[in-house]
């Protein structure tokens, strides 16, 4: 026959060429494409016909085998045929050792591995029979190949085959490969010389080189010598021994984040750690917070930012110190960047101030948010000025209640980064780290956190233009982002895993690496630790407010009267043109424009003239009598200009008179006109002086109204309800044990007007503050808020806070029984403190003996502050920002309160306001989105929980959550299908991973790829999931052998009928992680068609072909519908992507561009299947 390679009359005179691609001898006759061709054409099974069967000895070579190669020779070969098979790389000293379960998985695509659970069973049956002989090459290079037939009868052909080809699927030919093979086969008789020859060089091999005996465990001298073969057994009975849901849900973590567990490796950043680790704050710390700190430095390290987003309460302040404290140890100067409301609790910290921590010798500098402007950082300091900082080569910022710093068009924002971050010339090499703190960084939307990452990128829309994060433009990205949920809103049936499904995965992996952002019950469900929170007691809610003044009395007037006023003297802007019609079409349609700014702010004032109403009538009549003031003093200026040809100045500012002198950032927002504007210049004098006599009018009447009320409250003819419902509530409050609320409100007025007539009731222990001003009834300093925090929580402020050192050693406390010498800390619990202060400690006796039960606070102390004393915190008004509600509550519901339970209580305006300013409906509304874009809510009244129930936006498990809802009243309201932070990242799961690992390090090592578990969901919970197959697959296709690793790895949730509809196709990655660790303690499942019928006690099982076919095609068909529902989304994100990065671009070379063929990456032939899941109904 003519063959490719010459002439061949009989098969005993040539050598055939065999490569695994190609029949090279197409004429031959023989159609011998791969090395298994040649094998089975001499040594086959015959069912049929045993007789004819040829049967002999195989000898094998080979630098290493799969399990299905040794799966065919079971299935294929003759049982009665002898085998000795030496593995000449897998068990020598080149360190493959770890390697050994990849190279049997050999290839890991999906069909492959959908199967190995059965092919292990049949290459575990192979070893073990009599007939088969292993051994391995250990202390020896040996790269020969060869496989040796000898026939039992001798006039029969044998043969010998060497070349590349391992004992492997890509090496026997049995799929397709790009590997390049070459081997020469040939069919001989025993007497051939060659054919002699090579039996005597593998007789000497198996005898004097090949070992009969390995460790059971390699490279572990201690370990039990065991047969090569049994060594070999016992890892590929772990392909298909029972799994489960515990070891799938931990081996599909490994698999997603092993390569980041670590933070780094090296002797050097060791010893850095062993001297934070030495420090009093890391012991200090919380197991979950030692993990974020942990991460954070990682972060840091390899980025030069991180956001610290967990929810309030979990001492956040306290993880920073630790990040501060590992970087000061490396040379940084640290910057602490916080709002001046809390300044002392940084300042509290710092070396020789008497706190805890003082042997930590902390020596930061802070500064405030409001310093970023006017020179401040420079002038306003004596040392460490800006110019100092800027010299510096080596800074960590530190951005507490960095959320205040997220709209980059801010003159503070852009003060930020031209100042502290930016390096200008001169400064190259300058290294600035960024760590932000904040428990609510999204409040609006994605931009939120856009301006956030800019920082972090120092301003460089391609700073994540890299390989690890593959952002070419952050501006790109988050407009994208923010579009699709822009859209998604207005989309009635819309689902939050829906919303995260459109989103650009690359926004997930930004976030995910620079964010470290965890809830209570996260950490305590996931990581199984016990945080200690106390319990949250259903909320009080009181509807109580003014409904009438003089002569307004229905609040129907009231809002009328308020609605009535333009508010003239803050608007003078729209008087220069000749007309306010030219004003108007004048003004450009954006912020800027001082018409429009203007406008917005008197539309903004005139609601919160509401607010000040609701908060109470006196704060709303101060405010009433100042913008009064103001329009008379504005009105004044025009008549002097008219009688006198005066030319005044009109300068356009608040003031305070409506805004809350409270929040800094609204504050900045409604900051108008720089400078002022001439009379003269008016074109629209007249209009102007109109309009400032009809406000003066109009405001007049509200002030008297107010007047009026007043007068008749002071003299009892009128009551303040609200008033009196809180001398109730505080009444029964100093009954109990402990007798300590904090009272919130938005406005300093308010809370001295609340101060004022609690001290007139009689009530004694009461303290307030405010920014403008400290009240006490007691003897506390005034100059700040520290003494009279100190005296309301002495647990909290003192106790816990401070250095008592020199207390113990004063009372001779002995050390060996008292003293942690391993955690730095004495353990002496609360009352042997009191007692041990009231002998040695006048002065902080004093403070203790004077006490403060009652707290009025605006908001300069809802951020940062451990109130936790207290076991009740009221609202006596709702801020317009519901952030502040959170925020507010949990300066009580905090780590190591003393408290069983807390409790809030919360005033609403009354149910006539509620119709007309619809306040609870708005505070709601924009509840309902903080479930959304937030990291954790709180429960307001009952009315919410329907909202929550008919909102399309919320879980769709309405049970489950309405019944979290009641157990956890004033809670957090964590959702797996509320989109927040702790969705944007996933440092619980590394960490859950990270202990899980430091316990079974040695399980994971012999966990190969394709195993699978299950378990079944009842029917009752979890309504929405239908069954489903829970997936790790790797992009692309790794060639058998290679451990380059993937560039893509997807964790999915498909239905397992394509007739149902895939609201889970949608989860997000969190959502999947969440729902496998709740329930990865349940009793494993998997459907008899999966598994196979049990054979006996032991669990075995086998399948026959049908059975296996029948689970071939069902779990590749799952797995092929994933990747279709993929396409579309891929597709637009890689439009986007292109688009971004290639404006000129045309639509329609975009759509044919190479790298959008998604159908084509999207098949099961280009992804390996790592682990599995099947969750049943």
């Amino acid at each position: 026959m003519s063959g490719a390679y010459g002439h061949i009359e009989n098969k005993n005179e040539i050598s055939m060429l065999i490569d695994n691609k190609k029949n090279l001898y197409p004429n031959g006759g023989y159609n011998i494409v791969t090395v298994w061709d040649f094998i089975r054409s001499f040594i086959r099974r015959n069912i049929d016909k045993p007789e004819l069967e040829q049967k002999g000895r195989l000898d094998i070579v080979t630098g290493y085998f799969t399990i299905r190669a040794l799966s065919k020779l079971s299935r294929e070969l003759s049982a009665k045929d002898h085998f000795r098979i030496v593995s000449s790389e897998m068990l020598d000293d080149a360190g493959k050792a770890d390697n050994i379960i990849d190279l049997l998985n050999g290839d890991g695509s999906i069909t492959t591995i959908i199967e190995l659970s059965d092919y292990a069973k049949e290459a575990v049956a192979f070893l073990q029979r009599d007939t088969v002989e292993m051994k391995a090459v250990v202390n020896a290079f040996c790269h020969a190949k060869l496989y040796l037939f000898a026939n039992n009868v001798q006039t029969n052909d044998s043969f010998y085959l060497s070349g590349s080809s391992n004992l492997t699927d890509a090496g026997l030919g049995l799929k397709a490969s790009s590997n390049v093979e070459l081997n020469v086969g040939n069919p001989c008789k025993y007497f051939d010389k060659e054919y002699i020859e090579l039996n005597g060089w593998f007789d000497d091999l198996w005898k004097n080189v090949a070992k009969e005996k390995v460790r059971a465990v390699l490279n572990d001298k201690k370990s039990e010598l065991i047969d090569v073969k049994e060594f070999f057994i016992r890892k590929i009975k772990e392909y298909y021994r029972t799994y489960t849901p515990e070891e799938i849900y931990y081996k599909i973590l490994f698999e997603l984040f092993n390569s980041d567990i670590e933070i780094d490796n090296s002797i050097e950043h060791r010893k850095e750690m062993a001297l934070l680790q030495t420090s009093v704050i890391w012991n200090t710390l919380y197991n979950y917070q030692q993990k974020g700190v942990i991460s954070l430095i990682k972060m840091l390290r390899n980025y030069n930012g991180a956001i610290l987003a967990d929810a309030v309460g979990l001492g956040k302040t306290f993880s920073a110190l630790a990040v501060i404290k590992y970087f000061q140890t490396q040379g940084y100067v640290t910057v602490v960047l916080c709002p001046k409301k809390l300044e002392k609790n940084w300042t509290q910290y710092l070396h020789r101030t008497g706190s805890r921590f003082e042997k930590d010798e902390f020596n930061y500098i802070v500064r405030f948010h409001t310093d970023l402007q006017n020179s401040r950082l420079q002038d306003s300091y004596d040392i460490a000025k800006l110019d100092y900082l800027q010299r510096q080569k080596k800074v960590l910022l530190v951005i507490d209640e960095s959320h205040n710093l997220r709209n980059e068009g801010s003159t503070r924002y852009q003060e930020l980064l031209s100042s502290l971050i930016v390096n200008k010339e001169g400064q190259e090499g300058r290294d600035v780290k960024i760590l932000m703190l904040s428990a609510t960084p999204i409040n609006t939307g994605l931009n939120d956190i856009k301006g956030q990452f800019n920082i972090i990128g120092h301003n460089n829309d391609d700073a994540f233009n890299s390989e690890e994060f593959g952002i070419e433009s952050l501006k790109n990205l988050f407009r994208d982002s923010q579009r699709k949920y822009t859209e998604w809103c207005n989309d009635d049936t819309r689902t939050i895993g829906g919303f995260v499904s459109k989103v650009n995965p690359r926004l997930f992996n930004l976030t995910d690496k620079l964010i470290v952002a965890r809830t209570r019950k996260l950490i305590e469900k996931t990581l199984g630790e016990d945080l200690g929170f106390p319990e949250k007691e259903k909320p009080i809610n009181v509807y109580q407010g003014v409904g009438h003044f003089g002569t307004f009395n229905t609040t129907e007037s009231i809002y009328k009267a308020f609605d009535e006023l333009y508010l003239t003297a803050y608007q003078p802007s729209r008087y220069i043109p000749a007309s306010i019609k030219q004003a108007k079409k004048g003004a450009k349609k954006n912020w800027d424009d001082d018409v429009n700014r203007e406008a917005f702010l008197v539309k903004m004032m005139g609601i919160l003239f509401m607010k000040r109403l609701e908060s109470s009538w006196h704060s709303c009549l101060l405010t009433v009598e100042k913008v009064l003031a103001v329009h008379e003093r504005t009105l004044q200026i025009v008549e002097d200009f008219k009688t006198m040809k005066k030319d005044g100045r009109i300068t356009v500012q608040d003031d305070g008179e409506v805004i809350s002198d409270e929040d800094e950032n609204l504050t900045e927002l409604f900051s108008l006109r720089n400078d002022s504007i001439k009379i003269a210049t008016m074109q629209n004098l007249g209009g102007f002086e109109k309009g400032l006599r009809k406000d003066i009018q109009r405001l007049s009447a509200i002030r008297d109204g107010l007047k009026d009320f007043e007068r008749n409250y002071r003299s009892g003819k009128e009551k303040d309800l609200k008033l009196e419902r809180l001398i109730e509530i505080l009444s029964a409050k100093q009954r109990e044990k402990n007798r300590k609320v904090v009272i919130f409100t938005a406005y300093s007025d308010t809370a001295s007007f609340l101060f004022d007539e609690l001290v007139a009731r009689g009530f004694t222990r009461v303290a307030s503050a405010s920014g403008q001003q400290v009240r006490t009834t007691g003897n506390h300093s005034q100059k700040d808020f520290t003494e009279i925090l100190e005296s309301f929580a002495p647990v909290s402020k003192l106790y816990k806070e401070k250095e008592w050192t020199d207390l113990y050693e004063k009372a001779h406390l002995d050390p060996a029984i008292y003293y942690d010498s391993q955690k730095q800390k004495w353990n002496v619990d609360y009352d042997m403190w009191r007692q041990l202060v009231r002998k040695y400690d006048t002065k902080t006796l004093a403070k203790i003996n004077d006490d403060i039960d009652i707290l009025i606070a605006t908001d300069c102390l809802s951020e940062g502050q451990n109130l936790q004393d207290a076991d009740m915190q009221i609202n006596w008004d709702i801020h317009w920002n519901p952030v502040r509600l959170i925020q507010r509550f949990g300066r009580i519901d905090r780590l190591g309160s003393p408290n069983e339970t807390v409790k809030c209580v919360n005033f609403w305006p009354a149910k006539s306001f509620d119709e007309y300013l619809k306040l609870e409906s708005r505070i709601q509304n924009r509840m309902s989105i903080m479930n959304i874009v937030d990291t954790e809510t709180v429960e307001i009244n009952d009315a919410y929980k329907k909202m929550i129930e008919d909102n399309p936006l919320q879980d769709k498990n309405a049970d489950r959550l309405l019944r979290e809802l009641t157990e956890n009243s004033i809670s957090d309201i964590e959702r797996s299908e509320s989109l927040s932070l702790k969705d944007f990242s996933f440092e619980t799961y590394r960490q859950d991973l990270v202990d899980y690992l430091d316990r079974n390090r040695d399980k994971f090592r012999r966990m190969p790829n394709g195993i699978f578990s299950g378990f079944k969901l009842p029917d009752n919970l979890f309504e929405q999931i239908p069954e489903s197959l829970v997936a790790v697959v790797g992009y692309p296709h790794r060639e058998e052998g290679s451990k380059k690793p993937y560039s893509e790895i997807y964790l999915m949730c498909q239905p397992t009928d394509s007739c149902i509809a895939a609201t889970k196709t949608e989860m997000n990655k969190a959502e999947v992680l969440e729902l496998l660790r709740t329930n990865k303690n349940v009793e494993r499942f998997v459907p008899d068609w999966i598994d196979g019928k049990v054979l006996d006690g032991n669990g075995c099982s086998e399948m026959d072909a049908d059975e296996r076919n029948e689970k071939l095609d069902r779990l590749s068909s799952i797995l092929r519908s994933w990747m279709e529902s993929h396409v579309p989304q891929a597709a637009t994100s890689a439009i986007l992507d292109i688009a971004g990065s290639r404006k000129g671009m045309k639509k329609e070379n975009l759509k044919n561009s190479d790298s959008l063929c998604l159908e084509d990456k999207f098949k099961l032939e280009n992804f390996d299947l790592i682990t599995w899941e099947y969750i049943s109904k």
